[in-house]
């Protein structure tokens, strides 16, 4: 089975970690599921539908997408 390493970029409710592990499971891929964000809000609520993921609290995160790159800025 192929394993994939999924991280969930501000996460929220988990609607898009759904959708993923949804994904992942009808392609067979095994995973590790990762979530970040910058709202200590956002890390409580996710955490509390998927305990088993890895969270990441990055305050002062702003991420900048240009076509298929991102840069990423903390301040």
């Amino acid at each position: 089975m192929n394993k994939l390493n999924i991280v969930d970029m501000f996460c929220g409710g988990g609607g898009e970690s759904t959708g993923l592990i949804e994904a992942a499971h009808d392609y067979n891929f095994d995973i590790n599921m990762s979530a970040i964000n910058h709202w200590e809000r956002a890390i409580e609520t996710h955490s509390q539908n998927y305990p088993y993921f890895i969270f990441y609290l990055f305050p002062g995160l702003i991420l900048l997408f240009y076509q298929d790159c991102f840069f990423r800025i903390s301040i």
